[in-house]
């Protein structure tokens, strides 16, 4: 026999039926329309929505009647976390709980409190690796200076212009280094031989020449071929003979040879 609704049973009992048995068994049978030993929700929802069936309240024993519609609505509506128990082994979210199961390593901060991470973004805790950190000292070992006119101190970052003037040492022959300044002097005590180095194409220099007390001191280049002299001088200069006389030569070097300038007797 099966549980049917209270539409089809009606049709069972009209004038000048006469019921057979399985339409009694019917009947009753639908009279409790779900039993204990139901199982709940499946059994209310096999009814049909407009099934009719008897609620007792447990709290004040009052019966009534209710469509199975009505039950599945309250039911849906009423099926959330917020009607259930907690257990003991799938917990309900909390921040707290969720906050309180995470940590921070190594470059972050974390507040347990409020659920914030933090990088700790600063070179202090990470180590250096292939990509080194500044220093002033890298900085400036990292850096040089091309040519002679100008001067780089690596201990302390100075660049500078090369524009001191080096007082050269007299003797047979007089080396004019230009790397250690392109201005430079010297007292010539005898005829003297001149010798420029570490020149560099494209620059310029000067080299003051300042008759001793005697006077009459000649000065020659060591390789003339190189040295080309202002209005034909054939890679000889004539200097200034009188004692304590000044002539200024000035260079030009394009790579091969010195385009050479005199300026003579300054007084």
């Amino acid at each position: 026999m099966a549980i049917t609704d209270r539409t089809t049973l009606k049709t069972y009992f009209q004038t000048g039926d006469t019921p057979t048995q399985s339409q009694f068994a019917d009947l009753i049978d639908s009279l409790l329309a779900i039993e204990i030993a139901d199982a709940g929700l499946t059994a209310i929802s096999a009814l049909g929505s407009t099934s009719k069936i008897v609620v007792i309240d447990a709290g004040d024993h009052n019966m009534y009647y209710t469509t199975v519609a009505d039950i599945l609505a309250y039911l849906n509506a009423h099926d959330t976390t917020d009607n259930l128990a907690e257990g003991s082994t799938n917990l309900y979210f909390t921040n707290a709980r969720v906050r309180t199961a995470l940590s921070a390593g190594t470059g972050l901060s974390y507040n347990s409190s409020t659920g914030v991470f933090n990088i700790n973004a600063s070179t202090t805790n990470v180590s250096e690796g292939t990509n080194l950190y500044y220093t002033d000292a890298r900085a400036r070992a990292s850096i040089s200076k091309s040519g002679n006119e100008l001067a780089y101190n690596s201990s302390t970052g100075v660049i500078s212009k090369n524009k001191a003037i080096q007082t050269l040492t007299d003797g047979p022959t007089i080396t004019f280094d230009v790397s250690a300044g392109y201005n430079a002097k010297v007292t010539l005590g005898g005829s003297r031989t001149l010798s420029i180095s570490n020149a560099s194409a494209g620059e310029y220099y000067t080299l003051q020449l300042i008759q001793d007390s005697s006077g009459s001191r000649g000065l020659v280049f060591d390789t003339p071929a190189n040295y080309k002299v202002i209005s034909g001088g054939a890679g000889a200069v004539i200097l200034t003979t009188t004692a304590n006389a000044i002539d200024v030569l000035t260079f030009f070097y394009d790579g091969s040879k010195f385009y050479t300038n005199i300026g003579k007797n300054y007084s």
